[in-house]
């Protein structure tokens, strides 16, 4: 069993526990993985516009290191066995079913392994901003808000710990920075 650091619950309940109507429709709103891919798809299309399809031949690395963090997480989640906090704590506020829930103060954790640690929205938006920021150095001022952004509506809904979005990040900026390598070497090779 995974156990959780005192400081991961403390700082998971201080950001659940905290909320309002506008942050809940943002915090689903980005958890979203159709929001993030339009996104990235609309970044692709305007950095097409104003540079041409040559010179976004690279970009085409940022899927790549998505679907690698994408598919390491899922591994590292099979061999931790952590459950999330809504499965696991008594007054974890959730979205579920259409409707925000809110576990009762008996509740108690049912035997079986879960799939919090990594999070994989926090690895996944990790890997494709880092990914971007290498390879458009330009993007560099903002970009991060979107993993920051996303991972903290993890925490906020109730279905990661801290250190699960912290250990995303890590994957997801390794990722990245295995593809900022490929494109050093095929960069190189291409001179």
């Amino acid at each position: 069993m995974f156990v959780t650091p005192a400081w991961d619950q403390a700082l998971f309940t201080w950001i659940n526990t905290r909320h309002a109507p506008a942050a809940d429709w943002l915090m689903l709103a980005v958890s979203e993985a159709w929001l993030a891919w339009a996104l990235g798809g609309l970044v692709l299309a305007l950095y097409v516009w104003r540079k041409g399809v040559r010179s976004a031949l690279p970009l085409l690395l940022i899927p790549l290191a998505v679907g690698a963090a994408d598919f390491s997480t899922k591994h590292l989640k099979d061999a931790n066995c952590r459950a999330r906090p809504l499965n696991t704590l008594p007054h974890t506020r959730f979205f579920e079913d259409g409707v925000w829930q809110k576990r009762p103060a008996g509740f108690s954790r049912k035997p079986g392994c879960g799939s919090s640690y990594p999070s994989a929205h926090a690895a996944n938006t990790m890997a494709a901003a880092s990914s971007v920021m290498f390879l458009i150095p330009q993007t560099r001022p903002w970009l991060l808000a979107l993993p920051a952004v996303t991972g903290y509506s993890r925490v906020y809904l109730g279905k990661h710990y801290p250190t699960d979005v912290l250990a995303g990040w890590v994957v997801g900026l390794a990722w990245a920075a295995f593809v900022r390598m490929l494109f050093m070497w095929w960069r190189r090779r291409r001179n």
